[in-house]
């Protein structure tokens, strides 16, 4: 195997890339988990927890709105033609706090989404751009 097929672009990896939602013109700017970003972030905001982290005393409730906040923050970074209640649900950092904190299923879209290599890859990124 061709050890290329691992090398992923990095400034899109930070700056995001778009994923189909529901192929409708759904879409959300995700970058990859674990970019430089999220890790500093997610360090400062789990700095006063470390002792709880460590005994695994940390709450579940807490945990996820840590998770939320780190996501919000750094991996879900736009999107497009979402709606509530049929008006349009802008993004903002604040709205994607509350819809990640509201359904878990639209949380592990995000992180899944994040998380799949292939939505970083050079090649890929490449042929999607039509080059």
């Amino acid at each position: 195997m061709d050890i290329s097929k691992f090398q992923t672009n990095k400034a899109a990896e930070e700056d995001g890339v778009w994923v189909d939602v529901d192929g409708n013109g759904t879409k959300i700017k995700v970058a990859r988990i674990n970019n430089p970003r999220y890790k500093k972030h997610f360090q400062k905001i789990t700095k006063p927890y470390k002792r709880q982290i460590r005994n695994g005393t940390l709450s579940e409730d807490l945990a996820e709105k840590l998770l939320v906040d780190a996501l919000a923050s750094t991996i879900l970074l736009d999107w497009k033609g979402f709606t509530k209640g049929g008006e349009p649900f802008p993004y903002s950092v604040d709205n994607a706090r509350q819809f990640l904190g509201e359904s878990a299923d639209f949380r592990d879209f995000v992180s899944d989404a994040a998380n799949e290599m292939e939505n970083y890859r050079a090649e890929e990124l490449e042929e999607a751009r039509g080059n």
